[in-house]
């Protein structure tokens, strides 16, 4: 099998797995689908159609970028698995949902990242920049970056205005947003 096919399949795997996950498979839907909810559906439709057409078409002239690829996609089908997994029993709700959270979890990726999720999305879209070596596919990693920044930032402010406060802080100070915090603050309690 080529790089150019292991990379296909590792696409529909990664985004096939996000979107089940989106529809009802993993999260818990709220009452009505937010403005930014739907244009996460949409701009990600979108982006997921050019990046499985530029995927199919591109001719892999080099080995290394399709394998840098396809690594890639592994590693965000395997964080997404984990952070899954952690939350099976108490799910989340999706993204720019308006409830109050129930809970903080810290396990699993949650133990050094505050939105796992929202970082396996982003090695997903980084991945099909890789696997094709096409630079203008960066647009929509920074497209989509931008709206799972936004995303985040809200649900860390459902945080600070909930119950939940003073322990989310402390976990804020200790984890990354989206990649491991190498230097936590100090008074940083785990």
């Amino acid at each position: 099998m080529t790089w150019g096919a292991c990379n296909v399949l590792a696409f529909i795997a990664c985004f096939g797995t996000f979107t089940w996950a989106m529809q009802g498979g993993l999260f818990r839907k709220t009452s009505h689908a937010s403005p930014g909810l739907t244009l996460i559906r949409v701009l990600g439709a979108l982006s997921m159609a050019v990046h499985l057409l530029t995927l199919i078409l591109a001719r892999h002239s080099n080995d290394l970028h399709a394998a840098a690829g396809f690594v890639v996609y592994m590693s965000a089908l395997t964080l997404f698995a984990w952070a899954a997994r952690t939350i099976w029993r108490r799910r989340l709700t999706l993204a720019f949902a308006e409830d109050e959270p129930a809970h903080l979890e810290t396990c699993g990726p949650y133990r050094w990242i505050r939105h796992p999720f929202y970082a396996a999305y982003l090695l997903g879209w980084l991945a099909g920049v890789l696997a094709t070596g096409q630079p203008a596919l960066l647009a929509t990693v920074l497209a989509m970056g931008a709206l799972y920044v936004h995303a985040a930032r809200q649900e860390e402010g459902k945080f600070a205005r909930s119950a939940l406060n003073g322990a989310y802080t402390s976990y804020r100070q200790r984890t990354g947003m989206f990649i491991p915090n190498l230097w936590p603050r100090k008074g940083a309690h785990p």
